[in-house]
């Protein structure tokens, strides 16, 4: 099991990766231009520095 203490987050938008995002939005018809991405920083129990990236979030 993985555990991390979450310090601090924060989220930016960012070009899109081709065969990693969305390259095409259908609600809108037309390319995807930007893409969200959200940043935990953090540590381990063992106070290892930790990051986790999270892309592909869409409401």
């Amino acid at each position: 099991m993985f555990s991390m203490r979450i310090v601090s987050t924060d989220h930016c938008m960012a070009t899109p990766v081709r065969g990693l995002d969305a390259m095409y939005a259908d609600q809108r018809g037309s390319e995807v231009k930007k893409v969200p991405i959200v940043r935990i920083f953090g540590s381990t129990p063992a106070e290892q520095s930790t990051l986790g990236m999270s892309g592909r979030l869409f409401v």
